[in-house]
C-alpha cells in the first residue's frame, strides 16, 4: 500500500489534460496552415502575377500603349477579395459558409470591376475567334486573301494530329504492354 500511495501524486500528474491539448493542437494546426498558406501565396504572386497581367491586356488593351493603371485596379480588387475567401476557408470549417462567403466575395469583386474598369474592358483583341479574314482587316485590303488559315481551320488540324499521335502512342504502348507482360523473366 505505501508503494500505491506513494506513485498515486505521479499517476495524477501524468495524466494528460485533453482538453487543453486539444486547444494546443487546434491552435497548432491553424497557424501551421495560416503559415503555409502565407508562404504559397508569397511564392506564387510572381508566378500568377504574369498570366494576370495577360489576361488583362488582352480584355482591355487596344492598338497602341498599354496602361499598368487598369493591371493595378484589377489587382486592388481581386488581391484581398482572394485574401479574404483565404481567410475564410481557413477558419470556417463549415462548406456552406465556405460556399456563401465564395459567392458573397465573386459578386462584390465582379461589381466592384465592374464600376472601376469597365468602360475599359472589351472583346475586340478576341475578333479572331468569328472573323475569318482577320488578317486583312488589320493590315489592310492589299494583302493576299487567304495567307492566314481560321484560328479554327488551324485548330482542327491541331486537334486531329494531336488524337492521331495519342492513338499510335496508344497502340504501340498496348501492344509493348502485352508482349512485356507474356514474356518469361528468368
Amino acid at each position: 500500500m505505501a508503494v500505491d500511495a506513494a506513485t498515486a501524486p505521479m499517476a495524477a500528474a501524468a495524466r494528460p489534460d485533453w482538453p487543453v491539448l486539444a486547444r494546443r493542437a487546434h491552435v497548432r494546426r491553424v497557424a501551421g496552415q495560416s503559415a503555409l498558406l502565407a508562404f504559397l501565396l508569397a511564392v506564387s504572386v510572381p508566378i500568377i502575377l504574369p498570366y494576370f497581367w495577360m489576361v488583362v491586356i488582352s480584355l482591355t488593351a487596344r492598338s497602341g500603349g498599354v496602361s499598368t493603371r487598369v493591371l493595378w485596379t484589377t489587382c486592388a480588387v481581386i488581391v484581398p477579395a482572394v485574401l479574404v475567401y483565404s481567410v475564410v476557408h481557413l477558419l470556417s470549417p463549415s462548406p456552406r459558409v465556405r460556399l456563401v462567403a465564395g459567392l458573397v466575395l465573386l459578386v462584390s469583386a465582379g461589381a466592384l470591376l465592374a464600376a472601376l474598369v469597365g468602360g475599359h474592358l472589351h472583346l475586340a483583341n478576341y475578333r479572331f475567334l468569328w472573323r475569318t479574314n482577320i488578317i486583312e482587316e488589320i493590315r489592310s485590303k492589299a494583302t493576299a486573301g487567304g495567307q492566314f488559315p481560321s484560328v479554327w481551320i488551324a485548330f482542327r488540324n491541331s486537334l486531329a494530329l494531336a488524337l492521331s499521335q495519342t492513338l499510335v502512342i496508344l497502340t504501340v504502348a498496348s501492344l509493348a504492354g502485352y508482349y512485356v507482360s507474356r514474356f518469361a523473366f528468368r
